[in-house]
């Protein structure tokens, strides 16, 4: 029995698997999944009781907790609302964060200029430029005790995709994913020599919400990123951790609240919502752009075929193999077949008789359940 993983776990029959690709292809027409995220720590919850305090304070309680843990902590930021916001949380209450690691390919310079107008999915690389860049150099000049890494991975493009390499994509099946979460620095390298205890603070997810017959409930779902490795490093999820039940909880009372006081409109993306709740800080006109649809297809990698067809070749015959023994009602279509479906956790009620009309959040996007 696996008895912790930051990212959950999967059931099938009397089995568990800390993998998402090997569980869905051992789970047999008849049989049902179940995704196993601290059950025992959140349902002794009562989660219609709202936590003291507001999100900033709780925030910055969490980001205390990884620095009194840790001997060298690591942020991997991505430029995006999540992860600036836990890096926010450090910086303006004076926490100290010893590397901000951010990664990108800069081959794909080489056929794919930068954008700075274009919003489309594929255009997902001048996020880079646009905002990730201007906030390390403003760390660069006002906080020169960080370590700020920006990792090129373009060489791991040149090589061929080998079937174990793609089991560990696990939670996404795109290319390259499993060697985005393996790299590290040469000063977290240095850190584990001296027996440094290393925790990796990630920016995932977002907790999820649904009306069901007039109750209003909370869930997680599996689309956690990250893979299963052997450095001695701990991942820690910032907003969904067992040892700090109380801010999801929060989160969840806080987006409740604002339906209540301005209602629904299912013409926003989730996220849109999320951030306007959870981040207030956030500046809305920072540079983002569309996400992908599914888990395993992305038009912004649509470069890598001309940089290193061999490595794209390799990466779909893994594909295919993949999805040859999962099930079908696993998996996400869109004409094609797009990714894996997510897997929800048990639903938490946050309040009865909300008085609103049925619904669901999933995800990016807000769709009207019918």
């Amino acid at each position: 029995m696996i008895l912790s993983n930051p990212r959950g776990f999967y059931i099938v029959g009397n089995d568990t698997y800390d993998n998402k690709l090997l569980a869905l292809a051992a789970c047999k027409k008849d049989q049902e999944i179940r995704w196993y995220f601290y059950d025992e720590v959140y349902s002794q919850l009562d989660w219609t009781k709202r936590p003291q305090g507001n999100l900033k304070d709780l925030y910055k309680q969490r980001a205390q907790q990884l620095r009194d843990q840790y001997d060298y902590l690591v942020l991997h930021f991505s430029g995006g609302s999540d992860s600036w916001n836990i890096l926010n949380t450090f910086l303006s209450n004076g926490i100290h964060l010893d590397e901000i690691y951010t990664r990108w390919a800069k081959a794909e310079r080489k056929f794919v200029n930068s954008n700075r107008y274009n919003k489309e999915e594929w255009n997902i690389g001048s996020e880079f430029e646009f905002a990730v860049l201007p906030v390390l150099e403003k760390i660069r000049k006002s906080y020169p005790g960080i370590n700020i890494v920006i990792d090129d991975y373009s060489e791991e493009y040149t090589k061929k995709v080998k079937e174990d390499q793609f089991l560990k994509s696990d939670q996404f099946q795109m290319i390259g994913t499993f060697f985005r979460y393996t790299r590290r620095s040469e000063q977290e390298i240095s850190a584990e020599k001296d027996n440094k205890k290393i925790g990796i603070i990630m920016g995932y997810e977002k907790i999820n919400c649904i009306v069901e017959n007039g109750d209003f409930y909370a869930y997680f779902a599996d689309g956690i990123g990250g893979v299963n490795i052997d450095f001695k490093r701990t991942i820690e999820p910032f907003y969904w951790s067992p040892n700090f039940t109380s801010l999801p909880v929060l989160q969840a009372h806080c987006i409740k609240e604002y339906f209540e006081n301005y209602g629904l409109d299912k013409t926003l993306l989730y996220r849109d919502i999320y951030k306007k709740i959870c981040y207030s800080d956030y500046d809305i006109n920072t540079f983002q752009v569309d996400k992908f649809v599914g888990t395993m297809l992305s038009k912004s990698e649509s470069w890598i075929l001309k940089y290193n067809s061999l490595h794209v070749d390799s990466w779909r015959w893994s594909l295919e193999q993949m999805l040859k023994v999962i099930d079908d009602r696993f998996k996400l279509k869109k004409n094609v077949v797009v990714g894996l479906k997510q897997i929800k956790s048990r639903k938490y009620l946050i309040k009865k008789n909300c008085g609103l009309p049925n619904f669901y959040y999933y995800g990016h996007n807000a769709f009207p359940k019918l």
